[in-house]
């Protein structure tokens, strides 16, 4: 791997798994947020499995590279809906800017 993908996976793997777990185990700032933009916290949750499901692919693609693939782009779709909502509701800047950075590295882990 090169550099820059050892450190998008690195912020990939610690950011998705990071908001799956607060998200599934029902961390209340992170609750929050997602109601002050009025995201549907079921979609959330749903969202945070799939993110589960992914990371675990990421992973496992060390040793299977196709897995690799198939989890850093499906994180990537999975911020879609949360970047998407970010912009309706007018959330500052760096809240989307964020959300876009942790799925440039959830694509740069999946394809460099």
């Amino acid at each position: 791997m090169h550099l820059l993908q050892i450190l998008a996976y690195v912020i990939t793997l610690a950011e998705f798994g990071a908001s799956s777990f607060f998200t599934l185990t029902g961390s209340q700032a992170h609750l929050r947020r997602l109601q002050e933009v009025h995201f549907p916290l079921g979609v959330a949750r749903i969202l945070a499995m799939i993110e589960v499901i992914a990371v675990v692919g990421l992973v496992a693609g060390i040793w299977i590279p196709p897995l690799r693939v198939a989890g850093g782009l499906t994180l990537a779709l999975c911020f879609l809906p949360f970047l998407l909502r970010s912009a309706q509701v007018n959330r500052p800047i760096t809240d989307s800017l964020a959300l876009a950075l942790f799925m440039l590295c959830s694509i740069t882990a999946a394809t460099v």
